[in-house]
């Protein structure tokens, strides 16, 4: 069963929260190649006409496909907020594209026929629907391509165990599982393939190696990630207040002030999917 996502998802409502927390992502990385260049390398999209991303939030992986598809081509981005309809629907036009855009998240794929669209994206949003899998093998073309960017399930494991250790100290004995572990394990990488083998005839993987890396002088930065994503680092089991979050905030930014670097893993892997079975 997936693990519930909607409370999960309000994060994102936040745009410049999003953009913030991923510019800190990048920053910190220790794999300095981009990783939608990485996803999209030899992959033939250039004849794509009809193209949808998934989750696609400000436009993140859109954007990479500047000069990479046709220039005349209908990119239709998804997501459950509305607040990202004029962000998305402005990249796209600075990027040529003639741009749509849903807010009625997985149920907007029913607008479309069988075997129409030419390209599905999905950056970083596939464990909040992965039932969407046999959905998106049904409108793609036999000659369409479904790419996954998603993590492993170790991914930020250091810093969980991190905190973790911190609600300890608090007086928390046992901290319960934490939301972001349940979210990632909706679709970890280690579990991509066989999850798409039944709706797709060909699947390539390619990992991803990577790790953040913080120090005592971008200790602030990594706070704001935590503060950002703070809904997804809370055990369940813990009612949080302002007490008990002051008392964590301190705990959290000692701890990692007293390291001379705070490497936290960030393995992520790309699934390119063709030949779907459902058309």
């Amino acid at each position: 069963m997936n693990y519930p996502t909607d409370k999960l998802s309000e994060v994102f409502r936040d745009i410049e929260g999003h953009k913030e927390s991923s510019e800190i992502i990048i920053a910190h990385s220790t794999n300095k190649e981009d990783i939608r260049e990485f996803a999209l390398r030899n992959v033939n999209v250039k004849g794509a006409k009809q193209v949808i991303n998934m989750g696609c939030g400000f436009g993140f992986f859109t954007q990479a496909l500047k000069n990479k598809i046709n220039s005349n081509a209908v990119v239709t981005g998804i997501d459950r907020f509305a607040e990202y309809q004029q962000p998305f629907l402005k990249l796209c036009r600075g990027l040529g594209f003639n741009g749509q855009f849903y807010d009625s998240g997985t149920e907007a794929l029913s607008n479309f026929k069988p075997a129409s669209v030419d390209l599905v994206l999905s950056s970083f949003s596939i464990y909040f629907f992965p039932e969407i899998i046999s959905a998106v093998a049904s409108i793609l073309r036999k000659t369409g391509t479904f790419i996954i960017i998603t993590h492993f399930s170790s991914h930020l494991h250091e810093l969980t165990t991190m905190i973790s250790e911190i609600f300890k100290d608090i007086g928390y004995s046992q901290p319960g599982p934490f939301p972001h572990d349940k979210l990632i394990n909706n679709f970890p990488a280690e579990e991509g393939t066989s999850r798409l083998s039944g709706y797709f005839a060909k699947i390539e993987k390619r990992d991803y190696e990577n790790e953040l890396v913080f120090t005592k002088e971008s200790a602030a930065e990594l706070m704001t990630y935590i503060a950002y994503k703070r809904s997804f680092f809370i055990p369940e089991n813990i009612q949080m207040n302002p007490t008990l979050s002051d008392r964590f905030e301190k705990g959290m930014l000692q701890k990692v002030l007293r390291k001379k670097e705070f490497r936290i893993t960030k393995k992520d892997a790309i699934f390119i999917c063709t030949h779907p079975l459902n058309n």
